[in-house]
């Protein structure tokens, strides 16, 4: 039985809109030499979608990340924190 009580990042997931512009954080790759270092990431969100992981619904979304030369990258919901609303969100 569905249930959005089971979908991992429900509660964020509604907050959010396409266009929304958030942030994230990720680790450098280690190299060995010295531990990972932790960079915030920038990007505006293109699309919100629930998917299958294992034999769960996780929210996820795909974000235009405005460094790396724009490319889009697939990110667990519960990871983006919210930059800027949308102006189609704020009226709502």
């Amino acid at each position: 039985m569905f249930s959005i009580n089971n979908i991992f990042g429900y509660s964020q997931y509604v907050k959010l809109k396409v266009g929304d512009l958030v942030s994230w954080s990720e680790l450098t790759d280690y190299n060995g030499l010295a531990l990972p270092e932790k960079i915030k990431k920038i990007g505006v969100i293109s699309s919100l979608y629930l998917a299958y992981r294992g034999d769960r619904q996780v929210a996820l979304a795909k974000v235009l990340q405005l460094s790396d030369g724009g490319s889009e990258k697939e990110i667990l919901v519960i990871s983006l924190e919210i930059v800027n609303k949308t102006r189609e969100s704020l009226n709502m």
